[in-house]
């Protein structure tokens, strides 16, 4: 699978949806820009991407896919934007080195086990 080396994406503003694991096990990958279009992804898009160790949520309104850092067992630092009202359920399960994030002051709302087995 060529994309387990693919290191870098970022999405155009006219990309609207992201489909269920599009980018798993792209171990390589270290860097996300997601466009400003996008209004859902489905589950599991960045599921076992090792080589992630940061991600900050664009300063959108996204619909977000459960699961979707599932094992990502090198991120450490997550930044959600001002724009989140909610995270997912599972989204960032499987996994606990999280050391550093900022909240929004919008979410209002944890889905269920949003960080099942969590440090």
């Amino acid at each position: 699978n060529g994309a387990r080396n693919l290191k870098s994406i970022t999405l155009a503003d006219s990309v609207n949806g992201i489909g269920m694991r599009a980018f798993a096990h792209c171990d390589a990958l270290t860097d996300i820009h997601l466009g400003s279009g996008l209004k859902y992804t489905d589950g599991e898009v960045f599921l076992d991407c090792d080589g992630l160790t940061e991600f900050h949520f664009p300063n959108i309104n996204v619909d977000y896919g459960s699961h979707l850092f599932a094992k990502c067992s090198n991120l450490k630092t997550v930044v959600f934007s001002q724009a989140m009202t909610q995270i997912t359920g599972y989204m960032f399960c499987c996994f606990g080195k999280i050391s550093s994030y900022r909240t929004s002051k919008r979410i209002s709302r944890l889905r269920r086990r949003s960080f099942k087995s969590f440090g």
